[in-house]
């Protein structure tokens, strides 16, 4: 089987989460939180008539167990502001309040807080786990309407990997829920452009093709000064 249908096939293999064991240090000190205030509503998300569930992907190697319950999570990463929404419905397409959403991406350089920094590494080489930094991470609550926002930098890229962000949802009925997003290839490419994702690289990022990203895992670009990201969650 060749990396194309791997990949294609290992990001498709559920669509429902399960019950599984969840480390006190992922829950501890966070269920019950106030969500930050939002400035997004349900207007500002992709409609949907048919209320298709979204499919599990893997966690991938950089996920660490840190208890980091913000709205804002690029710290000192210089990067493209950008606001990224979440909101998280059931099968009937109605809301979920109180899940915890945590998310996880990488700097504009490739590199994810927690590890040593090589995002030219060849795929499927795993960094090694070096640091206590934890820019990029964070988790919020979703409020009633199922929303979650954080503000951040777009991401940037690493050897392998199409530019994408991890995201794990604690229900509230104790399931937990793993998955990525990304994002449509002129904003991404247009992004690129600019400092401070323009500067010399020997990797070269995937297109949404080579890793087989289905439509409805591409997050919403809001038109206007402020770049906006949103997408739905059917766990």
């Amino acid at each position: 089987m060749d990396r194309r249908r791997f990949l294609a096939s290992s990001l498709a293999f559920a669509c429902r989460p399960e019950r599984i064991p969840v480390r006190s240090c992922e829950t501890a000190g966070r269920q019950g939180l106030a969500q930050s205030p939002t400035t997004l509503g349900p207007a500002d998300f992709a409609p949907s008539s048919d209320c298709h569930m979204t499919e599990e992907q893997t966690t991938g190697p950089y996920y660490l167990c840190v208890d980091r319950h913000r709205s804002s999570i690029a710290e000192d990463r210089a990067g493209l502001p950008i606001t990224l929404g979440f909101r998280v419905q059931d099968e009937l397409c109605a809301p979920i309040a109180g899940a915890i959403v945590d998310i996880w991406h990488c700097d504009a350089g490739g590199n994810y807080s927690g590890f040593d920094a090589d995002p030219e590494l060849k795929a499927g080489t795993r960094r090694v786990k070096t640091t206590t930094t934890r820019f990029c991470r964070g988790s919020q609550t979703t409020n009633a309407e199922g929303i979650a926002q954080f503000t951040s930098i777009f991401p940037g890229w690493y050897a392998g990997r199409t530019t994408h962000i991890h995201l794990r949802v604690y229900l509230p009925d104790g399931r937990t829920f793993t998955t990525q997003t990304y994002f449509d290839e002129p904003t991404r490419d247009g992004v690129y452009l600019e400092p401070p994702y323009n500067g010399p690289r020997k990797a070269r990022y995937r297109s949404n093709a080579d890793e087989g990203v289905r439509q409805d895992t591409v997050m919403l670009i809001a038109p206007g000064p402020e770049l906006r990201a949103t997408i739905t969650l059917r766990p």
